[in-house]
């Protein structure tokens, strides 16, 4: 993830204009915590502040408004401008699959939206089959809605995909046990 940031920073520096490269630039910061073991309150704001200049150069791009409903749920707790804004991604690109997977798997899974959360997730899967994460994902949502045996296969399909993917297998040994 430090890489890829290091990567956009070089992108920028050679077109300050480029508003992609800040929406990846935000993808990056919102996974930070997670991937990095940074702290929220120092990737957060980075993220947010990175979403907001793509927007500024771009208010079109899907991902910047997806990043930015990402941080406004999970660290400043503004559910229904997330809502807005990951309603906004969707409508600008619906086929956009980290936008249905960051929806599925957090505003609507936090909010105990289970059925929407598995429907987002599914429109994720069907736009990237091929992403593990997705596919795990897909399985955690299974799980919180008590679809305990749909979780399962859903884990085993993820680690037929590739049997190294420890995140699956971490989720899924936590399910089984």
């Amino acid at each position: 993830m430090r890489k890829s940031v290091e990567y956009y920073q070089a992108a920028i520096a050679q077109d300050p204009n480029f508003a992609l490269a800040y929406a990846g630039m935000a993808d990056s910061y919102v996974l930070y915590p997670g991937l990095e073991g940074s702290k929220p309150a120092d990737a957060f704001p980075k993220a947010e502040a990175a979403a907001k200049k793509a927007l500024e150069l771009d208010e079109s791009l899907a991902e910047a408004h997806t990043a930015l409903s990402y941080v406004l749920f999970n660290y400043d707790w503004k559910f229904d401008e997330s809502e807005q804004e990951i309603n906004r991604a969707i409508a600008l690109n619906p086929n956009y699959s980290t936008a249905y997977h960051w929806y599925g798997n957090a505003n609507l899974l936090a909010l105990g939206h289970f059925d929407e959360s598995i429907d987002a997730m599914k429109k994720a899967s069907e736009l990237d089959p091929l992403s593990l994460i997705i596919s795990a994902d897909l399985a955690t949502s299974y799980c919180y809605g008590l679809r305990l045996d749909e979780a399962i296969a859903q884990y085993n399909r993820t680690l037929e995909m590739n049997s190294a993917f420890d995140y699956a297998h971490i989720y899924l040994a936590r399910l089984i046990c």
